[in-house]
Formats: structure tokens, C-alpha cells, sequence
């Protein structure tokens, strides 16, 4: 049961009742403007209206809920189980400190039911006690009083009342009285009851709830917003009404317990519904807009258990201050059954919200808590199995975001639920995967597992509740036969073992008995973390103050102090300096850091700062883990050298240090080390040297060796690098470089280097042999070059095409030109590395006479040659598929014969035959170059020369020369030759592998003992490779290493003087 609150006249917007996929949407009514309320005014009136000292209100008898029939299919009876639970870990770890040590510890409002005591503030029971902790206010509520103290800082003095028998209490900053904070004389409102309080960090707003008694059904539930998050004598609060019918309930219902949450969106208010004010007829649930509310306007939604069918018995609103939450949870045990929780998701399209159908979690078996006995005085009233509170909260170590609950139940000594047990103790539970299907993750009873029944100790009421960091506290009232009421709670840390909690500690030491006239107790407990540094930990619970009265006790329980902080390294004198700060833990101690609370208003933030002889400024402080911090201290370059402590102070206000000693004083200066230049040329060269650590910059000089002054290159740099330019070639320069310190200056180091020496540019050009498609370029040697770049162009074009580069030749020819054409070429010479400009000359092709084919079509085959004599012979290859051939006689003596071809207009081939057909030499060079083969012999005979096109090639405008030369002298075969006689046949020559990359293979035949060269010439008609062998009679096999020549086509030439035997190669990379 619990006092109740009363009505208000709303509008009623009802929106239709369904359920679809399991979705419920339930009745939305908009209500009456709330009513505005001065704290002054309510304290005014209070002070005028004490309570009578004797005042004895009517006990209402309370109303009893769902008896469950047996327990969930697949409860296990054991004392821990879930995901994360290992099973057979320790109850408590040896390495752990206890329970999160209490700071603040006070008493905030007291009472006693039957026989006034002198002070008294409530004459109620139970208390039905709660509380909350905001950014600088604690409230605390009660049957029927709402208190406001300031909030304890854990830098500054505690805020402490006597723990033992005493009723002294802590002085609020604001008092009142709920009957006369709820009344609303038109809903005939005058009688409140079951309070509760939360504050919402994420608009900075206090929210209360509470039921009105006046009536007995249909009663109504007020809910009260305050204007800000500090509450002083000016404050306002603005209070609003809806009763069971207008949120479509049954008017025959009497509600009772509110329960409240809230979220981002919405306050979650649930309660137990009883049929004409006696029996449990189910539970119905609301959800409030928030920003309405605030804004002064109520929209909730109801959602009646006649619609709803929910088997959930007391449903918690859930507690969730995650700035990015969109779903808001319901949560409660099982009316039907016990050892089973039921949890209700809450969505939202837009602002409508819907509800799940009921999600079921199977827990360790439950029972419905004994009544306590407590030492001298009645066995008080246990708490029914149900959830006093829940919360969601999000672990920013590991990121996880759980739902987190305790349920009293009936335990035996091995801490077990099930009917057989004997003493109360708390289910503890974290539940996992809420936007899924939700999980136990670890789950344990706390229970006294060292007494028999006659002296064991009970816990009832238990509520539980997250930090940031990961640690729990769990708060509740602890008695028993041997022992007086007294608040307790019990702690863990996110590294003890999943399902461990630490051994339960009192924060009371109360002598009194509690024998009232009536044995209720509860029915609230709160336990809610500070909102402005997440980390400290309050609990709100019942105890004894005095003999036959209740109190509501507000516990303050620090974290763990920050890690025992060392430096990595220590900061730099004159320069900002990233720094790692290691942290080492004990008991638990270790650094932490909310986060950014990204849509929230944020948390208080870890800090790190510096004291000591000079100023040090620390920034950027980046918390790694719970053991390492990053930061940057800035060390001005004059600070005075001593001791320095560094502080860290974890959001909650707690520190610890370390120190440092930093000496600034200047370091001597030394002297540069490793100077070497590089990119000399003839007029400049770059400096490098090694960094000296202490030094802030260098300088440096130099001068021609022979001088003896020095000039400055570069004065107060901070690179170990510089450049000369404007140098003189070919001289002798020596350079040196100083350091400049905080102390002062070292000595010059020095060096030397020779800059490279230029030539002139070539002289004496001239052009020979100027044909229409080729001449030849030529120019004076230059003293010192080591070879020369040719280029060339057509006059008036930009581009340049190299003829060559790095030739040792006076001279070079250009080919493929064409007729008529006026050409530039340059030469340049190279001395040592450096190039010198370039000198330039011109030349102009010769035009092309076209001359007709006259021997056509006769000369088409081999067996209609036509006859030539010795001398000039013009023809053409007028097409892709013409071939001339010709015939003529040696006589006499004249029988050695020379064939060339000459002024050719595109690749041509030379083929020499006997009368009888039989190839006996080809020359077959690359492009226009000439064509030569060349016989020795001591017969006269006839012959047969054919001239043919590569691949197709000819021209039907220019003609090419053939001359047949006879003589009685040897025809010496010259590198510019080729021909093949019988005696070396060019199916001799071989080479593999084809292509060849590094080297090649090559094979030929020869008639008699000799020597040979073996001459490589590229496609330019180089000569890029000469080698000299012996030649045996047969075949002959030679390598030839070509490792250093270039992708291409290159022509391999066989030369023993007499002969010469060529073919093709190529070389692939």
C-alpha cells in the first residue's frame, strides 16, 4: 500500500488501443495546466501548520500482491549464474579493497508511527523512503516530507550525523511537508503517500512522484518538476495530475508503489492496480513526454493492464541517463510464477510511444522474502519479491551498456532461494542485450552464509546501481535476530569476478529496538550515482535511529583514490612535451575520465597539474586506460631547476601525485660533428652536418682555399643543412660550422670540398655526306671532355630528338631525314660530370630525284633476271610485294665481285645467288643503311642479286642504287659487310635464348682455323659490344655477357676478316 496522491482534470486525447507484432499503444491524454508552487510559500505554511505532536494517522493496512504458484521452468537453485559467471570463482577477491569506502554519512528525516516521539518529522509508516543525488543538492523524501541538503564535496569536509541511537539529522537547506507540496483542494487532494525522487543530469531538472490517498479508487498520481537543478527558498515547482481512469484504467482500481525512471524522452512511471481499493487486479504503466513537461504541458500515456495483459507485478519505470538512448524500459517480477523477471521495451514513433509485448528472463530460483526479526524489537515487514528500483548505465571502461536490478528473496544458508530457506538476502542481476533478446550476464545472492538461522542476518530492500568506472554499490537494511536495523551496504569493482560482491558493511551502529505498534518497514531504497563526476556512489535506506522510529539514511561512498602516477619521461626544458603517465593500482585505485557525454551536459573531467619552483602548464590530457594517461607539459626555457609535483585529481576531486626534478640550466654547447657535402657541380654544393642536441641554431662560412676570407652562408639557422651557389669552377673551397647554445657558442668545425670543372662548349661544326635522307655531323675535340650529346631537329620545331648521348666520336650520323628539309643539330661536351651549353649548326637535305622502274615487270623473278654490267645500276620497290632481280658475269681474271646497295628509301635486303640459284650471301643491316656482299673466289662464274623489301617496305617514288663492282684484287669484307659464301652459310649462325636478357648464347660455322670478331650494333648503327675469338674448322659456340645493354633490336655480326655473317637479336628486361 502507501498514502496516495489525487486527481486532475485533464482533456483526454485518447489514441486507439492495440496490439500489433506484440506492440501495444496505449491511451495519450494532454492535461490541464500544472499548478505552480513557491518553496517559500509551502515552508511559510508548514511552519503554520506543524504536525500535532500527538498526531496518530490511520494505519492503512497493506495491500498484498500476486502470490506466485512455484517456480520458472528452468531456474537453477543455485547462488550465482550467467554468461560471465565462472563457476566455483571466489565470493570475494583477496587483492580487492572492500566495499567502496563512505564519506558522507547522515541521517535526513526520521519518524515513528503510535506514540509521538519529541521531534518527530513524520508520524507515518512506513517511510516508504527514497532519495537522489543532483549536480550540487541532495534530496531526500519520506511519508511525508521532501528534504534539501547541500551536497557534500569529497574535497571538503563530510557531511556527518551521529551513526549510532541518535535523531539528530543534517541541516536542510529546504523542508516541507508533501501533503501541502501535492494538495489540490479542487481533486479534493490533501493525503499523500509513497514518494519518490529522481534527478535528471541531462536537463538538469528534479522530478517527484507520489500517490494521493483521499480516494479510494481511482485515485490519481501527481508528478511535481522543479524549475532548475538547485532548490533554495525562491524555487518553483510546477505539479500535474492524472488519475487511473482518464489514462484508461478502470475507475473501480485503486493505485498503488509508483514506481519512476527517467530517460532522454520520457519519465516511466509504473504502479499495482487493486480492484475497489483490496484485491491485486494487475499493473498498469505510463510513460510522460519530458519536453512537454518541462515545457509545462502533460502528455502520458497509460497502458492498463486490461490491454497490456502484462504478468509483470510492480513495474519499475528504469533509470537511464545515456544522452543517446531511443528506447525506454519497464521492469518487474512475475506475478504467476516465481524465479522470473518481466521486462517491457518502450519505442517511439516520433513522440507516440508503444510497448513490447512482455520479455521473460529466467532467474535462479526465488521466494517471497520472511518477515525480519530484528534484536529486541517485531519482525518488520519484508519487501514481496519486488524491484525497489532500476537503473541502465553504461560502463565507460568498457563500453558496455547493461540494465542493472536486485530483488529480495528467501535464502538458505548457502544462499539458494526456494521455499526451504530461512533468511533474506538479495538477487543482484546485470541484464544484457536489451535491444535484442535480453541476457543475464551475472547474477549472485548476497546472503550471510556463516550463521545459523537463530543468528543470521537479513537483507531487505535492496537496490543497486553503476558507475562510470564500473564498479557497483548496492544499498539495503541489514537486521536479524541478533542484531538491530541498521543501513548496509555492499560494493564491487569491474575487475573482481563476474558474479562476486564484497562482503556486506553497516554505516550504522544504531542500539535501538523497533516496536512501533505496527511492524512496517520500506518500502523504497535508492542507490544512484553522483551525476557530475560518475564515479561516487549514494544509497538511501531504512534504519533505526532510535528506539521505535524509522530514519532514512543517505550513505556517500567514494571511489577508489586515482592510480599511483610516474612519468615516462621527463619534460623537456623550453619546449612542450608529450609525456605517458603510468599509473600503478592498488586496491582498486586507478585513473578515469567520463568521456565527452557527446548530447549531454557533460561530466567533471580527470586533470593533471604541475606545482614546483616555476610555472609548468600541462594540456591535452588524454586518459588511455585506467592506468595510462597522455598529456603535454609545456617547461618555460628559464624554469628554476628543483623538484616538481604532479598532481592527477580524478572527477570526483580525489588526487595523487608523483614528483619529477628538472634541472634547466643551460648544457654546454658542443661542436658539429659528420660534415660532409654532396651535389657538387661547378658552381655550388650543398652542406650537411650531424645535430647538436643542446644547440638552438648554427651558422655557417666559407671562402675559396686560397683566400683568407671568409664569407657567411647562413647565420642563426635551425637546419643541419644549407646550399652554395655562384661558386667558381674547378677550385678549391673550404667551409666550416659554429653552434650557438643557451650557453653560449661552440668552436667552428671546418671541411673542404673541389667544385667540378667546366670545358668549352664544341667548335669547328660542319655537316658531310648530305644526302636526302642522312648526313653527317661533325665538330673540333674539346679539351677535357670526355665524350659529347648530340641532338637535331627540324628548323622551327621545338622538340629535340637525341642522335646520341655520351659518344666519344667527332662526329655522327643522322638518318631516316627528310628530302629538302632544313635541320638544326647542337653538340655539347661532358668534362667530369658537368655538361657545357650547347653549340648549334644547320644543315638542309638534298631533294630526291623520282626515277622510274624501268626494269618492270621483267625483273620479278629469280628465273627472269635482268642483266646488269659491272657499275651503276637505279631501280625501284615500288610496292609492298615487288622484287627485282639481276644478273651478271665475272671473266678473266676479274673474278672477285663486290655488291652494294646504296641511297636506299626504306629497309632493303641484298641477296647474292649462284646461276644455279643457290643462296650464297645476304646483307641485311636495319633501316636505310647500306647493303654490301662481297665474293673472293678463283672462278669466274655467273650470278643472280635480288633486292627485296623488309616486311613489306618499299617506295614508289625513290629509287635505289645498285653497283657491281669485279676486280682481280681481294674484296676485304669491312664491320659495315655482310655476306655469306660457301664456306660459312648463314644457317650457321645462332643465338639463344630468344629474347636473351643478361647474356646470349652464339653458334657458327666456319671452314677453317682462325680468329673472328663478334661485333653487336644497335639500331642507330653503333657498335655498343666488340669481342675477339679463335675460330675452329666446324661449329663454334661463344657467350657473350650483355647485362648492361638496353630493351631492344640489335644486329650480331660474325667478322673473320674475309667474311661476315649477321642476324638479328633481342634483348628483353
Amino acid at each position: 500500500m502507501r498514502k496516495i496522491l489525487s486527481t486532475l482534470v485533464a482533456v483526454l486525447c485518447f489514441t486507439c488501443m492495440y496490439a500489433q507484432n506484440s506492440e501495444v499503444r496505449g491511451v495519450t491524454i494532454t492535461g490541464i495546466k500544472g499548478i505552480r508552487k513557491s518553496i517559500a510559500t509551502l515552508m511559510a505554511y508548514d511552519k503554520a501548520h506543524p504536525i500535532p505532536a500527538n498526531f496518530k494517522p490511520k494505519l492503512r493496512p497493506e495491500r498484498e500482491g500476486p502470490e506466485p504458484k512455484g517456480q520458472a521452468a528452468g531456474a537453477k537453485a543455485v547462488n550465482k549464474f550467467g554468461t560471465l559467471v565462472i563457476p566455483g570463482a571466489a565470493r570475494t577477491t583477496a587483492t580487492s579493497a572492500p566495499t567502496q569506502s563512505v564519506y558522507s554519512n547522515f541521517l535526513t528525516i526520521w519518524g515513528n508511527y503510535g506514540t509521538g516521539i519529541a521531534g518527530r518529522e513524520s508520524p507515518y509508516t512506513p517511510p516508504d523512503n527514497c532519495g537522489d543525488v543532483g549536480t550540487t543538492q541532495i534530496i531526500a523524501t519520506a511519508n511525508t516530507r521532501m528534504k534539501v541538503f547541500t551536497k557534500p564535496s569529497l574535497t571538503g569536509p563530510a557531511s556527518l550525523t551521529p551513526t549510532g541511537t541518535s535523531t539528530t539529522t543534517l541541516t536542510a537547506v529546504v523542508n516541507v511537508d508533501l501533503n501541502s507540496f501535492f494538495a489540490n483542494s479542487a481533486l479534493g487532494i490533501t493525503s499523500m503517500s509513497d514518494p519518490h525522487v529522481r534527478f535528471d543530469r541531462l536537463t538538469g531538472r528534479w522530478f517527484v512522484v507520489a500517490i494521493e490517498v483521499d480516494h479510494n479508487t481511482n485515485n490519481y498520481c501527481a508528478v511535481a518538476v522543479s524549475d532548475g537543478p538547485t532548490i533554495t527558498a525562491t524555487s518553483n515547482f510546477t505539479i500535474f495530475y492524472f488519475n487511473v481512469s482518464q489514462t484508461g484504467g478502470s475507475s473501480a482500481d485503486f493505485y498503488d508503489y509508483p514506481t519512476l525512471g527517467v530517460d532522454k524522452n520520457s519519465l516511466y512511471i509504473g504502479g499495482n492496480m487493486f480492484a475497489n481499493g483490496s484485491s491485486f487486479s494487475g499493473s498498469n504503466l505510463w510513460v510522460i513526454n519530458k519536453a512537454n513537461l518541462i515545457a509545462g504541458t502533460l502528455t502520458v500515456t497509460g497502458f492498463p493492464h486490461g490491454v497490456t495483459n502484462t504478468n509483470m507485478y510492480t513495474p519499475q519505470g528504469v533509470h537511464n541517463d545515456d544522452p543517446s538512448a531511443t528506447s525506454g524500459y519497464f521492469i518487474g517480477a512475475s506475478q504467476t510464477v516465481f524465479s522470473k523477471l518481466v521486462i517491457r521495451r518502450v519505442t517511439y514513433s516520433g513522440s507516440t510511444p508503444s510497448l513490447s509485448g512482455d520479455i521473460a528472463l529466467t532467474t535462479s530460483t526465488t521466494y517471497t522474502p520472511k518477515t525480519v526479526p530484528t534484536l529486541g524489537g517485531i519482525a518488520i515487514d519484508g519487501d514481496d519479491r519486488r524491484l525497489c528500483a532500476a537503473m541502465i548505465k553504461k560502463n565507460n571502461i568498457t563500453g558496455s551498456t547493461n540494465l542493472w536490478v536486485a530483488q529480495g528473496t528467501l535464502l538458505n544458508i548457502s544462499g539458494v532461494g526456494g521455499s526451504g530457506g530461512d533468511r533474506d538476502g538479495a538477487l543482484w542481476m546485470e541484464i544484457g542485450n536489451l535491444a535484442g533478446t535480453p541476457t543475464i550476464l551475472q547474477a549472485a545472492t548476497m546472503y550471510d552464509g556463516t550463521h545459523a538461522a537463530a543468528s543470521a542476518e537479513y537483507y531487505t530492500y535492496p537496490t543497486i546501481a553503476l558507475s562510470g568506472q564500473g564498479h557497483n554499490l548496492m544499498g539495503f537494511t541489514s537486521a536479524g535476530p541478533a542484531k538491530h536495523a541498521q543501513a548496509a551496504t555492499s560494493g564491487r569493482y569491474r575487475t573482481d569476478p563476474a558474479g562476486n560482491m564484497q562482503a556486506p558493511v553497516d554505516f550504522t551502529n544504531t542500539g535501538s529496538t523497533y516496536s512501533p505498534g505496527a511492524n512496517r518497514w520500506g518500502d523504497y531504497t535508492q542507490t544512484v550515482v553522483d551525476p557530475s563526476d560518475d564515479m561516487t556512489m549514494w544509497t538511501f535506506t531504512e534504519y533505526a535511529p532510535t528506539t521505535n522510529a524509522w530514519g532514512v539514511r543517505a550513505g556517500q561512498f567514494k571511489a577508489p583514490l586515482p592510480a599511483t602516477p610516474a612519468l615516462a619521461a621527463i619534460p623537456a626544458c623550453g619546449a612542450t612535451t608529450n609525456v605517458t603517465i603510468n599509473g600503478t593500482s592498488t586496491l582498486n585505485s586507478e585513473f578515469f575520465d567520463p568521456g565527452a557525454d557527446a548530447g549531454g551536459p557533460g561530466f567533471n573531467h580527470l586533470t593533471v597539474t604541475v606545482s614546483g619552483p616555476s610555472a609548468v602548464t600541462v594540456s591535452n590530457v588524454v586518459f588511455v586506460n585506467p592506468l595510462q594517461l597522455t598529456a603535454n607539459f609545456t617547461v618555460p626555457a628559464g624554469a628554476a631547476s628543483g623538484t616538481y609535483t604532479v598532481t592527477v585529481t580524478n572527477p570526483d576531486g580525489q588526487t595523487s601525485s608523483t614528483t619529477f626534478d628538472l634541472n634547466c640550466t643551460p648544457a654546454a654547447c658542443g661542436n658539429p660533428t659528420g660534415l660532409t657535402s654532396s651535389s657538387v657541380t661547378a658552381s655550388g654544393a650543398s652542406l650537411k652536418w650531424n645535430t647538436v642536441p643542446s644547440a638552438t641554431s648554427y651558422s655557417v662560412d666559407y671562402k675559396a682555399t686560397a683566400s683568407g676570407t671568409w664569407i657567411n652562408a647562413a647565420t642563426v639557422i635551425i637546419d643541419t643543412t644549407t646550399t652554395l651557389a655562384g661558386l667558381a669552377s674547378g677550385t678549391s673551397y673550404d667551409w666550416r660550422v659554429v653552434t650557438t647554445c643557451p650557453a653560449g657558442n661552440g668552436s667552428y668545425v671546418s671541411a673542404q670540398f673541389t667544385t667540378l670543372t667546366v670545358c668549352d662548349p664544341p667548335t669547328g661544326l660542319n655537316t658531310t655526306a648530305i644526302t636526302s635522307s642522312s648526313a653527317t655531323v661533325n665538330w673540333t675535340a674539346v679539351s677535357g671532355a670526355s665524350n659529347y650529346d648530340v641532338d637535331y631537329r627540324v628548323t622551327g620545331t621545338g622538340t629535340w630528338t637525341t642522335a646520341v648521348t655520351g659518344t666519344t666520336s667527332l662526329s655522327q650520323g643522322l638518318s631516316i631525314l627528310t628530302a629538302s628539309t632544313n635541320y638544326d643539330w647542337q653538340v655539347r661536351a661532358n668534362c667530369s660530370g658537368v655538361a657545357t651549353t650547347y653549340t648549334s649548326s644547320s644543315f638542309t637535305t638534298a631533294s630526291v630525284v623520282v626515277c622510274p622502274d624501268q626494269f618492270e615487270p621483267g625483273n620479278n623473278n629469280i628465273s627472269t633476271p635482268t642483266a646488269v654490267p659491272a657499275g651503276v645500276t637505279t631501280a625501284q620497290i615500288g610496292s609492298a610485294t615487288d622484287v627485282d632481280y639481276y644478273s651478271f658475269s665475272t671473266s678473266g681474271n676479274k673474278r672477285n665481285l663486290k655488291v652494294t646497295l646504296t641511297n636506299l628509301p626504306a629497309n632493303y635486303d641484298l641477296t647474292l645467288y649462284s646461276s644455279a640459284n643457290a643462296q650464297l650471301a645476304t646483307s641485311t643491316n636495319p633501316g636505310t643503311a647500306d647493303e654490301v656482299v662481297t665474293r673472293n673466289t678463283n672462278k669466274a662464274a655467273s650470278y643472280k642479286v635480288k633486292v627485296a623489301g623488309v616486311s613489306g617496305a618499299f617506295s614508289s617514288t625513290l629509287c635505289y642504287t645498285l653497283t657491281v663492282t669485279v676486280s682481280n684484287n681481294t674484296f676485304t669484307a669491312s664491320s659495315a659487310d655482310e655476306s655469306i659464301n660457301t664456306s660459312i652459310v648463314r644457317s650457321g649462325l645462332k643465338l639463344y635464348p630468344v629474347p636473351a636478357t643478361n647474356a646470349v648464347n652464339i653458334s657458327f660455322d666456319a671452314f677453317a682455323k682462325g680468329n673472328a670478331d663478334i661485333i653487336i650494333v644497335n639500331q642507330l648503327g653503333q657498335q655498343v659490344l666488340t669481342k675477339k675469338v679463335a675460330v675452329d674448322n666446324g661449329t663454334n659456340f661463344n657467350t657473350l655477357d650483355v647485362s648492361l645493354l638496353k630493351s631492344g633490336v640489335y644486329t650480331v655480326k660474325v667478322n673473320n676478316g674475309k667474311d661476315i655473317q649477321t642476324t638479328k637479336m633481342i634483348i628483353s628486361k
